[in-house]
């Protein structure tokens, strides 16, 4: 296999930890809870598992709350606002007056 077959995971704890794995090209990846038939037990919370085959389980991530392959593009939405300040001089006093502008707008998020 050459090295560009390979992918690069994002891997991110319930610790805060976050790790990028690279894993062969055709590594098969799931997320599941580690031990779904014993809750409250060792392994309670979920899991990332890389295989090739069923027979041939390359990794168990334990205490995995996401993970994505780093080859997509996420974007998010975010609120830009904009807040312009006047200040008005009148014959009764100084005042201020306010403009608020807002809107929506797609960003790239980077890791």
């Amino acid at each position: 296999m050459k090295m560009s077959d390979d992918r690069t995971l994002l891997v991110e704890y319930a610790s805060g930890k976050k790790q990028k794995i690279a894993i062969p090209g055709d590594a098969k990846v799931t997320f599941s809870a580690v031990n779904p038939s014993s809750p409250g037990h060792y392994g309670n919370g979920y899991c990332v598992r890389i295989y090739k085959a069923k027979e041939n389980q390359l990794a168990v991530l334990t205490g995995v709350t996401a993970f994505r392959d780093l080859s997509l593009k996420v974007q998010e939405q975010v609120t830009k606002s904009k807040t312009r300040t006047t200040t008005v001089v009148a014959a009764d006093g100084r005042r201020e007056e306010a403009e608020y502008d807002e809107s929506l707008e797609w960003t790239t998020v980077e890791f």
